[in-house]
């Protein structure tokens, strides 16, 4: 099977791509690996890592006039959002030989094989992976943020599949709010169209494809013979959403107000913390100038509070790197 996995960074997010690539590395064997960059520092930052299965892609290799009036009018993440599905197809037009193309968000890390959650079956054109909330949190924002997560989304390059594809496209360059409206929310929302207007559009069950803070709450997590496993299914993708960096030895892994269980920060988080580290020190020694900025400044004050509210409460998530 021929994949190719792509996300879109900008600078800031440089460190997060490299960190998701080398997760990769045990798995890579034919697969392609694309960043696609908003902007030149994220191109500066990866170019050097380029490679036979590391694409670095420019801005202006992908972007359009209309992308580019849009960049001007959206925020940052609604940009990323609206670019998720064009990547995509720009893959697939610069990769025509590849079977499956798969946009997966930046702040994720691969445990398994991630071609293992791709079907065989002829008839599926499209993987999506439901959120599944573990607890009625993060159930109350389904109805508006919808059913299936954003942050994986998988399309084979067969016709139909293409078609999938071309529809989010419009959708996303027609609306792509940061806050639900009309029935649309991000690029996500659209996704619960996409499952019910195309055919072989397949909701994935695996367990460990796409897990993250939102539905991995009650699961027993472990590692076995090297193997993070999510009940008795094998981890593949970890999504660490809401995961903040302060510095490179202060983390805050989960950002919302659900504390993250022991057996899942060991398991899980803690390699993820080492692999920032490690691609931190990487890009500092091919960057001497690279300084990873802080996603937000924990001496802020509602930062600060918010914080010390968690601690105060029990569910602080707060880790401390030596």
């Amino acid at each position: 099977m021929k994949s190719l996995y792509a996300t879109i960074v900008n600078e800031q997010y440089a460190l997060r791509a490299l960190v998701l690539y080398k997760s990769f590395a045990p798995v890579m064997g034919g697969k392609i690996f694309s960043v696609y960059c908003t902007d030149q520092g994220a191109v500066n930052l990866l170019n050097d890592f380029t490679n036979d299965s590391f694409v670095v892609v420019p801005p202006d290799s992908f972007e359009n006039v209309k992308l580019s009036t849009l960049k001007v009018q959206r925020a940052i993440n609604e940009y990323c959002w609206t670019c998720k599905p064009v990547i995509l197809e720009h893959a697939i037009e610069h990769f025509p030989e590849i079977e499956w193309v798969v946009y997966l968000d930046s702040d994720m890390m691969a445990f398994g094989d991630p071609d293992d959650g791709l079907p065989t079956d002829m008839d599926i054109n499209v993987v999506v992976t439901p959120h599944r909330p573990s607890s009625d949190y993060f159930a109350q924002f389904m109805d508006s943020a919808g059913q299936y997560n954003a942050g994986y989304v998988a399309f084979k390059n067969s016709e139909v599949g293409r078609a999938a594809l071309r529809w989010w496209k419009d959708r996303c360059i027609e609306c792509c709010p940061n806050t639900p409206e009309n029935g649309a929310y991000a690029d996500q929302k659209y996704l619960d169209y996409m499952v019910t207007d195309f055919s072989g559009v397949l909701a994935s069950s695996n367990v460990g494809l796409n897990a993250g803070p939102w539905n991995i709450s009650g699961r027993e997590v472990c590692e076995r013979d090297g193997v993070v496993f999510v009940d008795d299914t094998p981890l593949l993708l970890y999504h660490m959403q809401a995961f903040r960096i302060y510095s490179m030895s202060l983390f805050d892994i989960y950002g919302g107000p659900v504390r993250i269980a022991g057996s899942v920060r060991q398991a899980i988080y803690r390699p993820y913390e080492s692999l920032i580290a490690s691609s931190w020190k990487i890009l500092k020694k091919a960057n001497p100038s690279f300084k990873q900025n802080p996603d937000t400044s924990i001496w802020k004050t509602k930062t600060l509070l918010r914080e010390l509210k968690k601690i105060a409460q029990g569910i602080s998530n707060l880790r401390i790197r030596f």
